[in-house]
Protein backbone atom coordinates (compact mmCIF):
# COMPACT_ATOMS: atom_id res chain seq x y z
CA UNK A 1 0.00 0.00 0.00
CA UNK A 2 2.40 2.76 1.02
CA UNK A 3 5.59 1.73 -0.75
CA UNK A 4 5.14 4.10 -3.67
CA UNK A 5 4.19 7.25 -1.73
CA UNK A 6 7.02 6.56 0.72
CA UNK A 7 9.48 6.23 -2.15
CA UNK A 8 8.24 9.46 -3.71
CA UNK A 9 8.44 11.24 -0.34
CA UNK A 10 12.03 10.10 0.08
CA UNK A 11 12.93 11.47 -3.34
CA UNK A 12 13.12 8.12 -5.08
CA UNK A 13 11.65 7.87 -8.57
CA UNK A 14 9.37 4.87 -8.95
CA UNK A 15 9.33 2.21 -11.63
CA UNK A 16 6.33 -0.02 -10.97
CA UNK A 17 3.89 -2.27 -12.73
CA UNK A 18 0.34 -1.23 -13.47
CA UNK A 19 -1.32 -3.58 -10.97
CA UNK A 20 -2.81 -2.87 -7.58
CA UNK A 21 -2.22 0.34 -5.69
CA UNK A 22 0.96 1.10 -7.61
CA UNK A 23 -1.00 2.48 -10.52
CA UNK A 24 -2.93 4.83 -8.23
CA UNK A 25 0.18 6.38 -6.73
CA UNK A 26 2.59 6.29 -9.63
CA UNK A 27 -0.05 7.44 -12.05
CA UNK A 28 -2.75 8.91 -9.85
CA UNK A 29 -4.89 8.34 -12.89
CA UNK A 30 -1.96 8.88 -15.19
CA UNK A 31 -1.00 12.31 -13.96
CA UNK A 32 1.43 11.19 -11.26
CA UNK A 33 3.98 10.05 -13.78
CA UNK A 34 3.80 13.57 -15.25
CA UNK A 35 5.29 12.50 -18.55
CA UNK A 36 7.92 10.40 -16.80
CA UNK A 37 9.05 13.14 -14.42
CA UNK A 38 8.53 11.19 -11.17
CA UNK A 39 8.47 7.59 -12.31
CA UNK A 40 7.38 5.06 -14.85
CA UNK A 41 4.42 2.73 -14.84
CA UNK A 42 4.94 -0.40 -16.92
CA UNK A 43 2.50 -3.09 -17.97
CA UNK A 44 2.82 -6.07 -15.65
CA UNK A 45 2.88 -8.27 -18.73
CA UNK A 46 5.93 -6.55 -20.22
CA UNK A 47 9.01 -7.70 -18.32
CA UNK A 48 11.48 -6.39 -20.93
CA UNK A 49 9.96 -2.88 -20.71
CA UNK A 50 10.29 -2.98 -16.92
CA UNK A 51 13.95 -3.93 -17.23
CA UNK A 52 14.54 -1.21 -19.83
CA UNK A 53 12.91 1.47 -17.66
CA UNK A 54 15.07 0.54 -14.67
CA UNK A 55 18.26 0.41 -16.75
CA UNK A 56 17.50 3.78 -18.37
CA UNK A 57 17.07 5.47 -15.00
CA UNK A 58 20.14 3.89 -13.46
CA UNK A 59 22.29 4.84 -16.45
CA UNK A 60 21.39 8.55 -16.20
CA UNK A 61 22.29 9.86 -12.71
CA UNK A 62 21.42 13.46 -13.61
CA UNK A 63 17.91 12.49 -14.72
CA UNK A 64 17.55 10.19 -11.72
CA UNK A 65 18.42 13.05 -9.33
CA UNK A 66 16.08 15.46 -11.11
CA UNK A 67 13.22 12.93 -11.02
CA UNK A 68 13.92 12.36 -7.34
CA UNK A 69 13.58 16.06 -6.55
CA UNK A 70 10.36 16.26 -8.55
CA UNK A 71 9.02 13.11 -6.87
CA UNK A 72 9.66 14.53 -3.42
CA UNK A 73 8.01 17.86 -4.25
CA UNK A 74 5.02 16.05 -5.73
CA UNK A 75 4.68 13.84 -2.64
CA UNK A 76 4.94 16.82 -0.29
CA UNK A 77 2.19 18.57 -2.23
CA UNK A 78 -0.14 15.56 -2.38
CA UNK A 79 0.46 13.34 0.64
CA UNK A 80 0.45 15.74 3.57
CA UNK A 81 -1.01 14.33 6.77
CA UNK A 82 -3.46 17.23 6.96
CA UNK A 83 -4.88 16.35 3.55
CA UNK A 84 -5.27 12.71 4.47
CA UNK A 85 -6.96 13.63 7.77
CA UNK A 86 -9.38 15.89 5.90
CA UNK A 87 -10.27 13.06 3.51
CA UNK A 88 -10.93 10.67 6.39
CA UNK A 89 -12.97 13.29 8.20
CA UNK A 90 -15.06 13.86 5.06
CA UNK A 91 -15.87 10.15 4.90
CA UNK A 92 -16.97 10.08 8.54
CA UNK A 93 -18.98 13.27 8.10
CA UNK A 94 -20.74 11.80 5.07
CA UNK A 95 -21.59 8.63 7.00
CA UNK A 96 -22.83 10.67 9.97
CA UNK A 97 -24.98 12.90 7.77
CA UNK A 98 -26.38 9.91 5.90
CA UNK A 99 -27.35 8.13 9.11
CA UNK A 100 -28.96 11.18 10.70
CA UNK A 101 -30.84 12.41 7.63
CA UNK A 102 -33.13 9.39 7.36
Amino acid sequence: GLTVPEALASGTPVVATDVGAHSEFVEGGREFVEGGRVGRLISAENGPALETAIRELLSDPVRLEQMGRTARARAEANFRIEQEAEKINAVYQHLWDEKHSS
